[in-house]
C-alpha cells in the first residue's frame, strides 16, 4: 500500500474539506468517524458520487485525520477526473453553450447553499451585455457574442486611452469600465447602464424559459444573484 502522503498527493488532498466516495455505504462509514455535514449526492459528468464535507470548525489537524480515514475507506478514483473534465471557465463561455451553474464560495457556505444548482438545471449562454440595476434581464440586453466581439463592435470605445491603457484593479475591473463606457456613448439609451454580465437562458428545471445572468460585482468577481442571495459560482458542463 502506498504511504499516506503519496496517496494525499495522488488525490489532491492538501487543504480539501470535501471527500468523494463511489458508494453511499463508504460515505456513511466516513461520516460516522468524523465531524461532517450531511452526505450530498453529486452528479459529475457521467458519474454519481457521494460527497462528504467536514464541518467548518474542523481544524487542520482534524482535516489531516479525516484524510487518512477517507483514504483507508477508499476515495473515489474517478471523481477528480470527472470534475476536471466537467469544469467550464467563464473565459470559455460562448453563445449556445449549455452549462450548469452551482453556488460556491464563502457566501454560499454561509447561506447554506454551497454546491446547489442555482437554477435547478442547465442554462444556455446568449452573450454579454449590461443589465440595468434592479431590473430583470432580457435577451435584448445582449450586445455582443463575447468580450472580444464587444471590443470589435465598440472599438472606438475600447481603443480610448482611459479604457485600453488605463490602470485597473484587475481584468474584470477593466471589462466593467469598458461596458459602462459603451453605455455612456448613448447616455444609457441604446445600451443601458448596469451590471456587466454574461446573459443566459434557463433551459431546465422550474425556472425554464427565464433569462438570468452572472455579473461583475463591486468586488470585481463574477457572481450570481438568486432569491436575493449573491454568491460566487462554478460552471460545469
Amino acid at each position: 500500500m502506498k504511504d499516506y502522503f503519496k496517496l494525499r498527493k495522488q488525490f489532491g488532498i492538501t487543504e480539501r474539506v470535501h471527500y468523494a466516495f463511489d458508494t453511499n455505504k463508504a460515505a456513511k462509514l466516513f461520516s460516522s468517524k468524523v465531524d461532517a455535514e450531511p452526505i450530498n449526492i453529486v452528479k459529475v459528468g457521467t458519474g454519481k458520487y457521494y460527497v462528504v464535507e467536514l464541518e467548518p470548525h474542523v481544524d487542520k489537524k482534524g482535516q489531516e485525520k479525516a484524510a487518512k480515514i477517507a483514504i483507508t475507506i477508499g476515495l473515489s478514483e474517478s471523481y477528480q477526473q470527472q470534475l476536471s473534465e466537467a469544469k467550464v471557465s467563464v473565459a470559455k463561455l460562448k453563445p449556445g453553450l449549455k452549462v450548469n451553474v452551482f453556488h460556491s464560495g464563502s457566501s454560499a457556505r454561509n447561506y447554506g447553499i454551497k454546491d446547489e444548482n442555482v437554477y435547478g438545471g442547465k442554462v444556455q449562454v446568449l452573450g454579454v451585455g449590461n443589465v440595468p440595476y434592479g431590473k430583470p434581464a432580457t435577451a435584448r440586453h445582449v450586445i455582443a457574442k463575447d468580450y472580444k466581439d464587444a471590443q470589435k463592435k465598440f472599438r472606438d470605445v475600447w481603443n480610448t486611452e482611459e479604457i485600453r491603457y488605463g490602470h485597473f484593479y484587475n481584468a474584470l475591473s477593466r471589462m466593467a469600465a469598458f461596458f459602462q463606457a459603451i453605455a455612456a456613448e448613448s447616455d444609457g439609451k441604446k445600451v443601458p447602464y448596469g451590471h456587466t454580465c454574461w446573459i443566459w437562458k434557463i433551459i431546465e428545471g422550474p425556472n425554464k424559459g427565464k433569462i438570468s445572468y452572472c455579473f461583475i460585482s463591486n468586488d470585481d468577481k463574477w457572481e450570481v444573484v438568486y432569491l436575493n442571495k449573491r454568491t460566487e459560482f462554478r460552471l460545469e458542463s
